[in-house]
């Protein structure tokens, strides 16, 4: 299977219930072999979970609010305004200025 291929499985499984049903049923007798008692309902429900938990919105900690950085680079005729500006960032390493002595 090429790596296309493998997107276009990954993109039908959101959107065609008919083909998630045929593979959770798969992978349901594949868990059987390997041990695990699990129906496609249990399989369903526990998606469901795992998609509502790694999708929740969480609210960023004051801390990690100050970690955030971020800039903005519009060239020529793409920028909103028509005019070019940009927004340089860049990291300092004060730890090798003061080891240094600079």
């Amino acid at each position: 299977m090429s790596k296309e291929t493998a997107k276009k499985l990954i993109a039908d499984l959101q959107t065609n219930d008919e083909l998630k049903a045929k593979i959770r049923g798969q992978l349901v007798k594949a868990a059987a072999g390997a041990g695990y008692d699990v129906t496609t309902e249990e399989m369903a429900e526990a998606e469901k979970q795992f998609i509502s938990e790694r999708t929740k919105k969480t609210k960023l900690s004051s801390d990690e609010l100050d970690a955030v950085a971020g800039g903005v680079m519009w060239h020529g005729e793409k920028a909103p305004d028509g005019h070019e500006f940009d927004c340089d960032c860049s990291y300092h390493d004060y730890s090798y200025q003061a080891e240094n002595n600079f």
